[in-house]
């Protein structure tokens, strides 16, 4: 089994594994994993959850104004000093 394939393998098994299981694979790499993977841990408190709810909800209601990526870029450029 190549590196490619082992990868594919560990992806799908941890997409599906259960508490335990993911607690052990965690033990064996340690604490190196945040790190090597450019994950953050970040504590969001329960008001900036329920804003970005929120925000998601009128998003998705169509309710606030949305943007193209072509938009937000051109916006950007013009106020860049």
């Amino acid at each position: 089994m190549d590196v490619l394939e082992l990868r594919e393998k560990l992806h799908e098994y941890i997409e599906t594994a259960d508490e335990r299981h993911l607690a052990a694979i965690y033990t064996l790499v340690g604490d190196d994993v945040p790190a090597q993977s450019g994950v953050q841990d970040y504590d969001i408190d329960e008001e900036t959850i329920n804003m970005l709810h929120e925000r998601q909800a009128e998003h998705k209601s169509g309710s606030s104004p949305s943007y193209t990526e072509d938009e937000v870029f051109a916006y950007v450029r013009s106020h860049k000093k």
